[in-house]
């Protein structure tokens, strides 16, 4: 029960430099993967693994390049690929990476804070190497969505695209404190996080807190128990009110805030200031950026409130809106975007209005160049 119940919160929080050397492992004559850890500008590692097309179909290289980071783990480390990216297919080159503090990456896992310059970092690293022929775009949907957008807070030359998908740009905002209020949702998120994928390794977020591991394994299962309580009895949880129903939230579970004490310093700013400008793009993203949502999606005002800001700057900028919910997304044309922008393909896109929505009363998909809609023929 309880590991289902975790793998439905999972499912929907998910529908939310130097890279070392490594052995080449292609099918036969086919994709090639490498992994290593990139060297960020501080020393600390990220694990990331890297994908190539198949060189007998798309030429030696260099390649156009997604570039995906993201909080939810991509593997372990030496192990091949099961399954190759879709990216490779098209003739683009992949990289993925574990975001500072998950799974196989080292330092503090900080709930996004790092991301903008560990996106620039891992950018610049990629524009560098003789695979990549200098074109990147950054691609996520839901938390990798928010750490794409937090990629493009701070130009580089190099990231020619975004598609931050169903997520914020906005986060301490849109999110965490929506109206004023500290919401829970956020808190429950934050409790996952907790719960599964805090990196152990040297210089990784346990080793960091100078926890030795069964004590840290200790207070993840108490996190774990907590989050199963939570979802299972989310009117009523059975919980001691010492736990839950008091004020001040700080510490308010002693292993959740000994295994992520950033949730603190969150706590610490429910208003904007300079800490929540880390988390806010809307006023510094440059990047042609595609964005998509749902109706029925909890990131679908921020997308929409994205899509305005970008758009009154003369950020070129595309939405789209479905009839779904967070985990149900919209048909979104994520390559022919990047096709558009990393390859220089004409393929048409641009020439479209800048919304395709879908109109719940009439039942039909229209488009607009505006929002709120004005209807286009």
């Amino acid at each position: 029960m309880r590991k289902a119940i975790i793998s439905v919160l999972a499912t929907l929080l998910i529908i939310g430099l130097l890279v070392g050397p490594a052995p080449a492992v292609s099918a036969s004559s086919g994709p090639v993967f490498f992994d290593g850890n990139a060297t960020m500008r501080d020393g600390v590692q990220l694990y990331t693994r890297v994908y190539l097309p198949d060189p007998g179909i798309w030429g030696p290289g260099p390649y156009p390049v997604i570039l995906c980071r993201t909080p939810y783990g991509i593997g372990t480390p030496g192990s091949p690929p099961t399954s190759w990216p879709v990216d490779v297919y098209l003739g683009y080159a992949r990289v993925d990476q574990d975001t500072r503090g998950r799974y196989y990456s080292q330092g503090l896992d900080r709930l996004f804070y790092d991301d903008t310059s560990d996106g620039y970092d891992t950018v610049d690293w990629i524009a560098a190497q003789t695979w990549c022929d200098g074109n990147i775009g950054a691609y996520g949907y839901s938390a990798p969505g928010i750490t794409a957008f937090l990629a493009g807070a701070e130009y580089h030359p190099n990231l020619k695209a975004i598609a931050p998908l169903a997520s914020s740009g906005n986060l301490m905002t849109d999110l965490t404190f929506e109206g004023g209020a500290f919401r829970g949702d956020s808190l429950l998120w934050g409790l996952y996080q907790t719960a599964a994928g805090l990196s152990t390794g040297p210089g990784g977020h346990r080793d960091l807190l100078g926890l030795p591991l069964p004590l840290f394994l200790w207070h993840q299962w108490q996190v774990y128990q907590l989050i199963v309580n939570l979802m299972t009895y989310s009117q009523y949880p059975t919980l001691p009110a010492s736990q839950w129903m008091h004020l001040p939230w700080y510490n308010f579970n002693l292993s959740y805030a000994t295994l992520q004490p950033f949730g603190n310093e969150i706590l610490n700013h429910p208003d904007q200031d300079a800490f929540r400008d880390t988390f806010k793009v809307y006023d510094t993203v440059a990047v042609p950026t595609l964005l998509a949502t749902g109706w029925y999606d909890f990131f679908q005002r921020p997308q929409i409130d994205a899509f305005v800001a970008l758009q009154a700057r003369g950020v070129p900028v595309k939405l789209v809106v479905g009839p779904g919910t967070h985990g149900t997304p919209p048909p979104i044309p994520v390559y022919e975007w990047f096709d558009y922008w990393l390859k220089g393909i004409d393929n048409g896109i641009m020439d479209e209005p800048s919304i395709h929505y879908y109109c719940m009363e009439a039942n039909e998909w229209r488009w607009a160049n505006q929002w709120p809609p004005e209807e286009v023929e």
